[in-house]
Order: structure tokens, then C-alpha cells, then sequence
């Protein structure tokens, strides 16, 4: 029974250690992190774009109303 205990507990100190040594999470998370910064540029870009273009919606609508340029009332 003792040396069970004993395997079992060196087969976890090397599982523990081979999983320490692995890099393949350190690669997913890295690449989490750049995708996340990518979504947030793309949030101020459309939101700043949209903002323009409600600019540009705005000064029609406006030139509508008041016949600027259209032809007339």
C-alpha cells in the first residue's frame, strides 16, 4: 500500500511538472489578449465612424427641410 502512495504521489509530481513546462496555454492566452485589444480598436473606430456619419445624416436631413439646394418648396 505504501509504495501505491508512493507511485501515485511521483507520477503527480511529474505530471505537475510536465504541465509547468507546456507553453501551449501561454500561446492561447496571448492570442486572447490580442484578439480582445483588436475588439476594442474596432469598437472606437465604428463608434467614432458612426458618429460621423450621423454628422453627415444630420446636416442632410436638415438641407431637406429647409429646401437647400433641392430646387425649392
Amino acid at each position: 500500500m505504501t509504495q501505491t502512495i508512493i507511485k501515485g504521489y511521483v507520477n503527480l509530481q511529474l505530471k505537475a511538472k510536465q504541465f509547468m513546462e507546456r507553453e501551449d496555454g501561454a500561446s492561447a492566452i496571448e492570442y486572447g489578449i490580442i484578439a480582445g485589444l483588436i475588439a476594442v480598436a474596432f469598437m472606437v473606430a465604428a463608434g467614432s465612424v458612426g458618429d460621423e456619419i450621423n454628422s453627415v445624416f444630420t446636416k442632410v436631413a436638415a438641407k431637406l427641410k429647409g429646401g437647400e439646394g433641392t430646387g425649392g418648396e
